[in-house]
């Protein structure tokens, strides 16, 4: 056997042997997924990034799922907005263009984008 021929072979033996590793941890891994308990409801989760330096600086979880209202995310905004905010950009989602959001931005003097 030559060299070249050689060093395939202990190539395809370190490839086989990292594959088996992969396998291995794989099982094991959807062995522990399949002890974990099913979830049906989902979880909202409002991302807040600071325009300015990029930073995600809040994520209030809302654990009703769906039936998450205006109310609860500017109760949510209200503990975790900085005082001196001055402009919000929001994606228009219906729960940051309800009324009660709007009287979040006058009471505040916040310019909404």
């Amino acid at each position: 056997m030559d060299y070249r021929s050689q060093q395939r072979r202990k190539t395809i033996v370190s490839q086989q042997q990292e594959q088996q590793q992969w396998r291995k941890q794989r099982l094991t891994t959807r062995e522990q997924r399949s002890q974990l308990p099913v979830v049906t409801t989902w979880i909202a989760v409002l991302v807040m990034v600071d325009n300015w330096n990029q930073k995600c600086f809040c994520l209030p979880l809302f654990t009703v799922g769906s039936k998450v209202t205006a109310e609860m995310v500017v109760e949510a905004l209200q503990e975790l907005l900085p005082p001196k905010l001055q402009f919000l950009i929001s994606d228009r989602g219906i729960h940051l263009t309800a009324k009660v959001f709007q009287q979040l931005s006058h009471k505040n003097i916040l310019s909404m984008f």
